[in-house]
């Protein structure tokens, strides 16, 4: 005869890992976001929410596995997670701050801390295992059409992101695209609780493990631009791909790449956009969405490109550590160092005599 006792311990044991995993994967995104993004706060307040949200969600998930559920600590942070997202999709859609969603998202929050109330406090609700089966498929049921309901709202405000929004615009195109990933998650989402509702309830526990994963991933994988750079000029239509985008990605591939400006010791982000004739706020806009370092660590990586190229011709073995970094365009030794295990790992020493 199978013991179930096994059975229901391995699946707790499970259950915790993927919490435990989640949390972590939680904390990473909210010290990622408090070190990485500098603008905009109003972004950057509701996706460290988001982060803390579904950090404290697994570790109450944990908790609930071994002393029962409690609404209060499950509930509530599904809801800030939920009207965080909200918030984000209208501050893309708008490009500022909406106070009247800001204030409607609250007034729903405050409700669902009311509803929980009544639920716990005054309303006796008979819960017995019983009771609980009686209406467990209905309650999925009613979980599948507000996710539906979710998703069509998703789908529009995406929709008209887009129509607001210039797809030759890169900028644009970038948030766009994110905005899309919230449809897939939401989407992924929804099959997923398609087939939970077929599945016995012990099944149910892994709707919010995905959602939550899928959430974190959106995070981290967000536009890199969004982190350092000022939202309106971002979103400007300053960098659009029928106009200055080609033309700055064209001269910048040539005279920076073709023609090595990076060895250049007295390199600048000022004397550059002078030598191409460029706004230096639009450049160094352009560089951080193509290439995801600012203009000093792309100068510093392709020098260290250059210098793991230069170390493979025969004619430049019997140079020094210190002639070669001259060479790439480095002032000194240790600049080469840092740059190199910055961008490589290791040490140029290493690198050449393993060549050898």
């Amino acid at each position: 005869m199978y013991d179930t006792s096994n059975f229901y311990f391995m699946y707790f044991e499970i259950l915790s890992q993927f919490y435990f995993s989640l949390i972590l994967i939680a904390l990473i995104c909210f010290v990622e976001i408090l070190i990485n993004f500098n603008k905009t706060f109003y972004l950057k307040f509701f996706l460290l929410l988001i982060s803390i949200s579904i950090l404290f969600l697994n570790a109450s998930l944990l908790y609930c596995l071994k002393n029962g559920y409690n609404r209060w600590i499950i509930e509530l942070p599904k809801t800030i997670i939920a009207l965080s997202g909200v918030n984000i999709i209208f501050f893309l859609l708008f490009q500022q701050r909406k106070t009247k969603i800001l204030f409607i998202t609250f007034f729903i929050f405050l409700l669902h801390i009311l509803i929980i109330y009544l639920l716990t406090n005054i309303i006796k609700i008979d819960v017995s295992i019983n009771k609980m089966n009686e209406f467990e498929f209905f309650k999925r049921c009613l979980k599948y059409i507000v996710i539906i309901i979710i998703l069509i709202f998703f789908i529009r405000q995406k929709d008209f992101i887009k129509r607001k929004l210039n797809e030759q615009n890169v900028y644009h195109l970038k948030i766009i695209n994110w905005c899309n990933s919230f449809v897939f998650i939401i989407s992924i989402h929804l099959a997923f609780v398609t087939v939970l509702i077929f599945l016995p309830k012990s099944f149910s526990n892994f709707e919010s493990i995905e959602m939550n994963f899928l959430i974190c991933m959106i995070i981290l994988f967000r536009p890199i631009f969004l982190n350092k750079n000022d939202f309106t000029l971002s979103l400007s239509n300053t960098f659009n791909k029928n106009f200055g985008g080609i033309i700055l990605k064209e001269k910048f591939k040539i005279e920076f790449f073709e023609k090595m400006y990076f060895i250049k010791k007295t390199a600048s982000i000022e004397d550059f956009s002078e030598q191409i004739n460029f706004n230096k706020e639009i450049l160094n806009e352009y560089i951080l969405i193509e290439y995801g370092l600012n203009f000093i660590d792309l100068i510093n990586k392709s020098r260290i490109d250059f210098f793991i190229q230069t170390i493979h011709h025969k004619k430049f073995k019997n140079l020094t550590i210190d002639a070669l970094a001259e060479q790439v365009g480095f002032g000194s030794r240790p600049s080469l160092y840092r740059s190199f295990k910055k961008f490589h790992g290791g040490t140029p020493t290493d690198l050449i005599k393993s060549l050898s």
